[in-house]
């Protein structure tokens, strides 16, 4: 039986995966190791992460 979805919920868009997935597969990601990455923030959770923000400016744009 399927559940039906809270009124005032939505899911979000799978593509919000996209960026934190490509990045985490990279070679900027090696050695990050336990750390929780929100998918709608990644990309403040970027660009704080790194000291000049370069991470974040090759991001694909969505």
């Amino acid at each position: 039986m399927a559940r039906r979805v809270p009124e005032g919920h939505r899911f979000l868009e799978p593509a919000v995966m996209g960026p934190p997935i490509v990045w985490l597969a990279s070679d900027e990601a090696a050695g990050v190791h336990d750390e929780r990455i929100v998918a709608v923030k990644f990309e403040r959770w970027l660009r704080e992460r790194t000291v000049d923000g370069e991470a974040a400016r090759r991001l694909p744009s969505r």
